[in-house]
């Protein structure tokens, strides 16, 4: 699940993944970094035939916007946060 600190225009999400938990495939049409607090797990970044890149606690990653990215964990437990910049979210 996630929880948003800030839901309109900067949003820092916190994501935790039980062992075997996935974030499916999904874009978005802003960039998100990506940073590992806890555990290990797997990234993909550009589509289903992209390079798959292990992850630690301490790792961060840039997700591009409107590129395919996915993560998961395996034997461990994974905690991220996610730094988010919507524009379409932000207030006048």
């Amino acid at each position: 699940g996630f929880v948003p600190f800030i839901q309109a225009g900067p949003a820092i999400i916190a994501l935790h993944l039980e062992p075997g938990g996935i974030i499916p495939e999904h874009e978005a049409p802003h960039p998100i970094i990506c940073i590992m607090l806890r555990g290990s797990g797997f990234v993909r970044v550009g589509g289903p035939h992209a390079p798959t890149q292990a992850v630690q606690a301490g790792d961060a990653v840039l997700w591009p916007p409107n590129v395919l990215h996915a993560a998961w964990a395996t034997d461990d437990q994974m905690d991220m946060l996610t730094v988010e910049y919507a524009p379409e979210l932000a207030t006048p």
